[in-house]
């Protein structure tokens, strides 16, 4: 009978192991003083003071935000906010369709849509809406019209703010002064930095409301929604794949493409996809961040890591179509049925 290792959380600075992921978060905080906050009620680590500060909330028996209204009270504010404009919602129905309507000013413009009446009209296009704002929407986001243009000086890409445009001009810089104090990497952004920490000391704050997966940050968290949707919008132009979001499509549009992106900074070795090179330079530094449970045997990819793992649990779900034999990976049955199976 296989027997799992009794402390399966190693951590990733001295490969100590712990049986709980609270004993590791503990002893992770040993290690280096700045960068994170601690919860001192329960040990959970947080990347930021704010997190903390939100978290700290859930240990309270006050609920400081009380409605006047019903009486309800609230531990955070955004909640209460929400609740709030509850009693302040008054249902107003369309009498074509049934459709519920915040306002009158909602429902007017809703008729108009029944009824196809468009009495604003573009001065600079044929196009027509049903209310001002929506014109006003029109010129802005198609005529740039009454909108302050944020342009980069090297690539002319349009931003909405000016923070939107700086952080964009970092892109172009080889600069990366945000390091990770626990493994080689580096990053542009302090916000590329914090959600890497997490990952190190398994901090997932962000929940999914459908199966209660956890992510180490909010990107990660929607680019998972899309897993429980069938729906794949998105369609490139080249081969006509489709995929569930616009990020996987814009990866994709890159395989159509001879650029090179990303060089390794080691060796100078050119890849179309970050990811690729971050994997790559750990060939060059030595870091394996992904440990089996249950023997500790380090990988450099997550995927080798889950592939080792099978062979302490037996588990074969690649199978030959061919002669129902079944594999651990999926480039060992590619490789089983180039040999044995040419004809397929």
């Amino acid at each position: 009978m296989l027997n799992a290792n009794a402390n399966p959380y190693n951590c990733p600075v001295c490969n100590q192991g712990y049986g709980t992921r609270k004993c590791l978060q503990r002893h992770v905080r040993t290690h280096f003083d700045d960068g994170l906050s601690v919860c001192q009620v329960c040990a959970s680590v947080f990347a930021s003071r704010s997190e903390l500060f939100v978290h700290k909330r859930t240990h309270k028996d006050g609920h400081p935000y009380k409605c006047s209204e019903c009486f309800m009270a609230f531990r955070r504010r955004d909640s209460f906010v929400r609740h709030v404009n509850v009693h302040w919602q008054v249902e107003l129905k369309c009498h074509l369709c049934d459709k519920a309507l915040k306002n009158e000013k909602s429902l007017d413009i809703h008729l108009k849509i029944h009824s196809g009446e468009k009495p604003y009209q573009c001065d600079l296009c044929d196009s027509a809406f049903v209310c001002k704002e929506y014109l006003s929407h029109h010129k802005k986001k198609v005529h740039n019209i009454g909108n302050v243009l944020y342009q980069c000086d090297v690539c002319e890409k349009i931003f909405k703010n000016s923070v939107a445009l700086r952080l964009h001009k970092i892109s172009h810089s080889d600069d990366r002064p945000h390091i990770c104090h626990m493994c080689p990497m580096t990053f542009k952004h302090k916000a590329n930095l914090k959600e890497h920490l997490r990952r190190h000391i398994c901090a997932k704050p962000y929940i999914c409301q459908v199966c209660s997966k956890g992510f180490s940050s909010w990107a990660g968290l929607n680019e998972h929604k899309g897993v429980h949707s069938s729906a794949r919008n998105f369609q490139c132009e080249t081969c006509g794949k489709s995929y569930r979001r616009k990020s996987h499509l814009a990866r994709h549009n890159w395989s159509h493409e001879d650029i090179m992106r990303y060089a390794c900074k080691y060796c100078g070795k050119r890849f179309r996809y970050r990811r690729a090179m971050n994997v790559h330079i750990r060939s060059h530094t030595g870091h394996r961040p992904y440990a089996c449970d249950l023997c500790g045997h380090q990988f450099a990819q997550k995927s080798r890591m889950k592939s080792h793992r099978m062979t302490h649990t037996g588990e074969k779900p690649f199978r030959c179509v061919a002669c129902s034999k079944a594999f651990c990976r999926h480039d060992k049955l590619t490789d089983h049925c180039r040999r044995m199976h040419k004809q397929l």
